[in-house]
């Protein structure tokens, strides 16, 4: 697991760690998580990567405008700590990244 302060230093990362799974919130500093997640659904090769969007934003337009912008997931705070890891697992076993039929296409 890696964690970035900020989403610059996130999209540091992912463009040299190339991970399977984001988890982010909308309220970050220095970039917000809607900039940040435009920003990496332009990296190539991060077109369907599941991005999970974590956050306080409890409200439809910040959830409407994630999956706009490319999310996977948007979950609000308070989150169900028993039940994430099964919601990522389905995520994961649903990604093209972990499909070895998808990165030979």
């Amino acid at each position: 697991m890696l964690n970035a302060s900020n989403g610059f230093e996130g999209i540091k990362m992912i463009k040299t760690r190339r991970p399977d799974l984001i988890l982010q919130d909308i309220m970050m500093p220095e970039m917000d998580g809607f900039d940040c997640l435009q920003a990496i659904r332009a990296i190539h090769g991060m077109e369907s990567l599941p991005i999970v969007m974590l956050t306080g934003a409890d409200d439809i337009d910040s959830s409407k405008r994630s999956f706009q912008l490319g999310a996977t997931d948007y979950i609000a705070k308070p989150i169900n700590w028993p039940i994430l890891p099964h919601r990522l697992r389905c995520l994961l076993r649903a990604s093209p990244a972990l499909n070895p039929l998808e990165k030979n296409a």
